[in-house]
């Protein structure tokens, strides 16, 4: 689904998806050790496999440098947009049920990404942890 709204965007990203909360955590530890490609924006869903988006963000926690994380979640509980705040989450998106859900969400991804790019060492490479495989969007 995060694809999909990303291509939306219209902003040119290279997309990495990963199927669960684990694979998340491994890849931005390798990330932050320099032994993989760094990612300017993450799309992390509450609810995973293995590991919750939750914890994949304690593991964040106070890096000096990581990428921008956006929690995109079905959930619109106020309780669970505070814990993302607390843990360092840097945005918190609900997945859209509606067409005007679907537009402003696009929108505001397309603000976030286009904001990612004006930073100088942006490549606008995008990490998505749900879901598996790679895309390259223009």
């Amino acid at each position: 689904m995060a694809r999909e709204f990303i291509i939306e965007t219209g902003v040119e990203a290279e997309v990495v998806s990963v199927p669960d909360g684990e694979k998340a955590m491994h890849i931005l530890d390798m990330v932050r050790q320099g032994r993989h490609e760094c990612f300017d924006l993450v799309l992390l869903d509450i609810e995973l496999p293995r590991r919750s988006g939750f914890e994949v963000l304690e593991r964040c926690k106070g890096w000096t440098e990581r990428p921008y994380i956006a929690i995109f979640s079905a959930s619109s509980s106020a309780d669970d947009r505070e814990r993302a705040e607390l843990v360092g989450a840097d945005a918190y998106l609900v997945k859209p049920i509606g067409s005007l859900e679907v537009d402003a969400l696009i929108i505001r991804l397309r603000e976030i990404m286009e904001a990612l790019i004006d930073r100088p060492h942006c490549s606008c490479k995008l990490g998505s942890a749900r879901g598996c495989g790679r895309s390259r969007s223009s």
